[in-house]
């Protein structure tokens, strides 16, 4: 999320934030590893033209993983960072993506939190998750919001 701030506060958008394009780096002293991003083979430059967003050419990203307003709109914002990375905290959670659970579809009703799979995950990890997954990108949270989220404030 730290790595989000700072592009972001760059200009710059991933636009193909998933587990596959995140290391873990753990020096022998640390407690807990640093994720770093790769591949930015994908990013976009917001320009203020624009309207602070980045104009794409193309469907951006890896399938499972785009913003829904990216394959309607022709211009994206950071937004579609947040969206993707919600759904990687949602995957990394219960090692499924929530279209895998029968019957749901994005934009098709509430984000599906099985109960058999969230027991033991706190409400703060699936209320980050909400707030980064938002339908409505104009309210999704931004990475800055996101970092301020009780989530990070809870003990581990």
């Amino acid at each position: 999320l730290e790595a989000l701030k700072h592009i972001h506060g760059r200009g710059v958008i991933h636009c193909d934030l998933k587990l596959d394009n995140m290391l873990a780096h753990q020096e022998e002293d640390d407690t807990f590893p640093i994720i770093k991003l790769c591949d930015f083979g994908l990013a976009h430059k917001i320009d203020s033209k624009y309207g602070n967003k980045a104009l794409k050419k193309t469907t951006v990203g890896t399938w499972g993983y785009i913003a829904p307003e990216s394959h309607k709109n022709k211009y994206i914002g950071r937004e579609t960072d947040m969206w993707s990375f919600g759904l990687t905290l949602y995957e990394m959670a219960v090692a499924y993506k929530p279209t895998q659970v029968k019957g749901y579809e994005y934009d098709k009703g509430d984000l599906p939190f099985c109960p058999r799979d969230w027991r033991g995950r706190s409400k703060e990890l699936q209320d980050l998750i909400l707030a980064c997954m938002e339908m409505n990108p104009k309210k999704r949270i931004s990475a800055e919001d996101a970092l301020q989220h009780p989530y990070f404030s809870t003990e581990v």
